[in-house]
């Protein structure tokens, strides 16, 4: 599923393309979630309006930013994801509406700086999306179809506030962050950073010891597509080689959650197969 930031590299909303895509049929899985279904088609929602503060971009508030964020490096491992080329995830998901829950398998390999491919195990078959520069399509079974420019950036924006990918360009001279005030997150006094990469605006809340325990964006509901803000609460970090990952996200949106992802492998530099990011020919 961004995890959802980043954290865990996943996308959610890859799950629900097959499902309102026609790859699944429609009479399947509202039966998976015992009658609660969803949309019916790809629907783009107007999101509602951002109501997040807007953070003071001054002289002292990047000073402070970029001395905040300057922990947050150290802690979770230095220039170690700076070096890599690609890292290699694997998942399980659960994801929450009206009081049912579904859960999914999911591997995803990203290899810098814009190519990724998650395999999704779902109650109704595997689901497969590639997305490769600024092309992308979604697999399941032998049904292959494009992602929509709509979809595409959407993908691309979870790639972008991604956590680890955040940490690979931490001093690239396009990534800013703006030190944002400060509040409480599960008993710790936190520094928020408002971050902004090539265009992909998120927050990090900052503990002393310089871990994220939370990040909030504008996104989407993982099944119902709706907009609106995530707060994605990242915890039981552990060391993974010289990095220190988030193995836990929740999402919440409306102050309901609606998904966890709980990381089981984490892997620095994978081998990555010939050509697993084209597209099957004569498709």
């Amino acid at each position: 599923m961004s995890i959802r930031p980043l954290p865990l590299l996943v996308a959610a909303s890859t799950i629900a393309f097959a499902l309102t895509s026609g790859a699944v049929a429609q009479d399947k899985f509202p039966a998976v979630l015992e009658g609660h279904a969803i949309l019916p088609a790809m629907t783009l929602i107007p999101a509602p309006a951002d109501a997040t503060p807007k953070a003071e971009k001054s002289a002292a508030t990047l000073a402070a930013g970029k001395q905040t964020w300057a922990r947050v490096v150290k802690a979770l491992g230095g220039d170690a994801l700076k070096k890599a080329n690609a890292v290699r995830s694997s998942g399980n998901l659960e994801i929450k509406m009206g009081g049912q829950s579904m859960s999914l398998k999911q591997n995803t390999l990203m290899v810098f700086p814009d190519k990724t491919r998650q395999e999704i195990s779902t109650p109704v078959g595997d689901q497969i999306v590639v997305i490769n520069g600024g092309e992308g399509f979604m697999q399941m079974g032998d049904k292959i179809q494009p992602l929509s420019p709509a979809m595409l950036e959407e993908q691309t924006k979870e790639q972008g506030r991604s956590l680890n990918h955040l940490l690979r360009y931490h001093d690239d001279p396009a990534l800013e962050m703006i030190a944002a005030g400060e509040e409480k997150i599960e008993g710790a006094d936190c520094q928020i950073l408002a971050a902004s990469f090539k265009g992909v605006d998120s927050r990090l809340w900052v503990a002393p010891d310089g871990k994220v325990l939370k990040q909030g964006y504008q996104g989407t509901n993982p099944l119902t597509r709706a907009p609106g803000m995530v707060e994605a609460i990242l915890s039981d970090y552990r060391p993974e080689g010289p990095l220190l990952i988030p193995h836990q996200q929740t999402r919440r949106m409306g102050g309901e959650e609606v998904m966890t992802i709980k990381l089981t492998l984490f892997e620095i530099n994978p081998k990555v197969e010939e050509g697993v990011f084209n597209k099957p020919e004569g498709k």
